[in-house]
């Protein structure tokens, strides 16, 4: 191993800048993902920036689907595959199972209703 790794980077340590909550898509330090653990305000936290989560159904998701995460108040916004990224949005993650799709590759069944999994995007992904 070369002498100069540090980690494999599927997580960050990040100061949180307001109260986090584990499971809930945030964009942190000019990172997006998945806290793994709650966090208080200025307390550190690890940032999970790899994997597939299970979040809240967005309205028309199909599976390819790209969700970008607003900056400004961490919302998720579904874009159509190939959507451009809108001003003030990043690429966050793409949707990889809905409800009614079938069983996954990794799983023995599908997303419950009203929820739906995604693959976090590698950081500073341009789309469009």
């Amino acid at each position: 191993m070369a002498q100069n790794f540090r980690h494999e980077g599927k997580r960050e340590t990040v100061l949180a800048a307001a109260a986090r909550t584990t499971g809930v898509p945030i964009v942190e330090e000019n990172l997006h993902g998945i806290p793994e653990t709650s966090a208080a305000i200025n307390t550190r936290y690890a940032l999970n920036l790899e994997g597939v989560y299970e979040i809240t159904f967005i309205a028309s998701s199909v599976v390819g689907d790209r969700v970008d995460i607003k900056n400004s108040d961490n919302s998720l916004v579904r874009v159509g595959y190939g959507g451009a990224v809108t001003a003030g949005n990043r690429p966050f993650a793409t949707v990889v199972a809905v409800p009614g799709n079938g069983p996954t590759a990794d799983a023995t069944k599908e997303p419950k209703t009203g929820k739906m999994w995604v693959k976090l995007l590698p950081q500073n992904v341009v789309q469009a």
